[in-house]
């Protein structure tokens, strides 16, 4: 078991645990609008025909009102890719539990390195993948771009992203501060 310094503590407790809970709250909200969107489209398509065969001019309003309805919830589905939204969240998601699960058992890529080593091991990989998250996001709402574009950086496959790229002016203060605090590499 990695005995970590209380800077390191302090570090993952302020960016994984806090990238943790928003992911958390970003995919409770996405999966109602996901599965609300799901279900209002299917039972919507369903529904259109149905109300159809009977022929009534009591019901004509009600099935328009509903086509409309489905037609506009499919559309606006498609238009903002929520459902690759979704699936890029729950993987990102999925993805940093497990590389939490593989640092604080002392498993996979963590196992042969010292605790400061696999601390900033951690830290960058799970930055790594929040800015692959964030690439992916920002490139689905420009049309015309594929999802992720993936730069490399020498030969150890390291995805390059500049932090003005993908964090906030509050994230590059908390950076700053926590990186400011951290002793040199030879420590």
């Amino acid at each position: 078991m990695l005995e970590v310094d209380e800077i390191s503590k302090a570090c993952i407790k302020k960016r994984y645990v806090k990238l943790l809970q928003q992911y958390e709250s970003r995919l409770w909200k996405t999966s109602l609008l996901f599965y609300g969107a799901q279900v209002t489209m299917q039972v919507g398509s369903l529904l259109t025909p149905a109300l159809l065969t009977y022929r009534s001019q009591d019901l004509e309003d009600i099935t328009w009102g509903v086509a409309l309805g489905t037609g506009v919830v499919t559309s606006l589905f498609n238009v903002f890719a929520i459902g690759k939204k979704y699936a890029s969240l729950v993987q990102t998601y999925s993805l940093l539990c497990a590389e939490g699960s593989l640092f604080l058992q002392c498993t996979g890529r963590y196992a042969q390195h010292s605790r400061f080593e696999a601390c900033n091991a951690f830290i960058e990989r799970i930055e790594m993948l929040h800015s692959k998250f964030v690439k992916k996001d920002v490139s689905a709402l420009q049309p015309g771009r594929s999802t992720y574009r993936a730069t490399r950086v020498g030969n150890d496959n390291k995805v390059s992203t500049p932090l003005s790229e993908v964090a906030t002016s509050e994230q590059k203060e908390d950076l700053s501060e926590t990186l400011g605090a951290l002793p040199s590499r030879g420590g």
